[in-house]
C-alpha cells in the first residue's frame, strides 16, 4: 500500500491494524516517489494495483499496470449527485445534505457535490438549505459542537478558492451565499452556497473538495 504523502501516519495505523488482527504481514505499506512507480509495477511479486486518487495520476497508473499486463482497478474524481424528489421529506434532506457535504469540510471523495432538485421543492429547499449554512458553528473539529472544520492544508484551500472564481468568471450561475476565506488562523472558509444549471461551468465539471452546495433546479 502506498498512501498519500501529506498522511502517512494513517497508513501505518491500518497496517498496525492489520497486524493486530492476527493477519500479519499480508498488508505492508510502501512509502515510494512518484518516479518509481515504473519499477514497482515491473516487479513479478506485484500481480495488479489498486487506486483511488485523480484523473491525471489514474492515466499514468493505469498505462504503466497496461504496459506490463497488470490489473488495474481505478477509482478517480467524480461529481457525485444528491437528488432531491418532490416527494422527500425536506427536513430530513437537508441534514442528510449537511452532513454529507460538511464532514471532513468536504473532503471525502463520495461527498454529495451536485445537489439536483425537483422544480416544485426547489425554492423550500433553497431557503431552509441557506438557513442552514448561515448558522453552521465553523471551528475546531475536535469541538462536538462544531459542524465545519478547516480545509486539511493551505494549498488546498487556495485551490478550491481558485476553483470557485474560475467558475465565477466562466458565469451562468448565481452566488446566494459564502465561500470567502476566513480572516483567522488556521485554512476555514465560509461554505458556499450557489446556483448553477450550465454543465460546462467548472461547479460542475469539477471535483470540489470543500464546503461548496451547487443546486441544479
Amino acid at each position: 500500500m502506498r498512501n498519500a504523502d501529506s498522511c502517512p501516519r494513517t497508513a501505518i495505523k491500518i497496517e498496525e491494524l492489520f497486524r493486530k488482527s492476527g493477519f500479519g504481514d499480508v498488508m505492508q505499506n510502501l512509502f515510494s516517489r512518484y518516479d518509481q512507480l515504473d519499477l514497482i509495477l515491473s516487479n513479478n511479486k506485484v500481480r495488479g494495483v489498486n487506486f483511488t486518487g485523480s484523473g491525471q495520476s489514474g492515466s499514468i497508473i493505469g498505462s504503466t499496470a497496461g504496459k506490463y499486463l497488470k490489473k488495474s482497478v481505478l477509482e478517480l474524481g467524480g461529481s457525485d449527485p444528491f437528488i432531491i424528489m418532490e416527494d422527500a421529506n425536506i427536513d430530513y434532506a437537508i441534514e442528510l445534505l449537511i452532513s454529507s457535504r460538511l464532514t471532513n469540510c468536504g473532503q471525502i471523495c463520495f461527498s454529495a457535490k451536485r445537489i439536483i432538485v425537483h422544480e416544485n421543492v426547489y425554492e423550500e429547499i433553497k431557503s431552509k438549505l441557506l438557513n442552514r449554512l448561515k448558522n453552521i458553528n465553523i471551528g475546531d473539529p475536535f469541538d462536538e459542537k462544531v459542524e465545519l472544520g478547516p480545509i486539511a492544508r493551505e494549498d488546498l484551500l487556495l485551490n478550491l478558492l481558485n476553483q470557485i472564481e474560475r467558475s465565477k468568471k466562466h458565469g451562468n450561475l448565481n452566488i446566494v451565499y459564502g465561500g470567502e476565506r476566513l480572516n483567522r488562523e488556521g485554512n476555514f472558509i465560509t461554505p458556499l452556497l450557489v446556483e448553477c444549471n450550465d454543465p460546462t461551468n467548472p461547479l460542475l465539471k469539477e471535483e470540489l473538495f470543500g464546503p461548496v452546495f451547487t443546486l441544479i433546479k
